[in-house]
């Protein structure tokens, strides 16, 4: 079965209505429809997600609590904790690429889309390419 990494930039995009990605993120969604996924999170994307309504669009706050509840009761969503090891080969990668803009969130994604064989990722950010993987988040 195909499996998908998923980032904050999508979580971002499929749930803010006004979101200039938003249709975007809804006819991926869509395609996963009729040809579904396994897809990964982790804890640290989700606070990302979660912190950016606490600041950017506070309106949205208690909506995108029930959507990340939604998020963790899905079966075809596995939500990876941030072990010790997970966060500290996050880390290795943050030190290890000082010329890049990477985020330690980021760092530990792609940690996760290494370690799992993961290849595509629902994003807009284009540092995940600059690694070698597929962003599925653009025109």
């Amino acid at each position: 079965m195909r499996r998908v990494f998923i980032d904050t930039a999508y979580l971002i995009a499929h749930f803010d209505s006004r979101d200039s990605l938003h249709p975007l993120a809804m006819r991926i969604a869509d395609g996963f429809l009729t040809r579904p996924a396994q897809f990964f999170v982790t804890h640290l994307v989700l606070a990302e997600f979660l912190a950016h309504y606490s600041r950017a669009r506070s309106d949205l706050r208690g909506g995108a609590g029930v959507y990340v509840d939604l998020l963790l009761n899905r079966q075809d969503v596995i939500v990876l904790e941030l072990s010790d090891d997970l966060f500290a080969a996050g880390l290795n990668r943050y030190r290890s690429r000082p010329d890049k803009r990477y985020s330690l969130a980021d760092c530990v994604s792609m940690v996760v889309c290494a370690d799992l064989s993961i290849t595509e990722v629902l994003t807009s950010d284009t540092d995940f390419e600059t690694e070698g993987l597929t962003i599925l988040l653009k025109d």
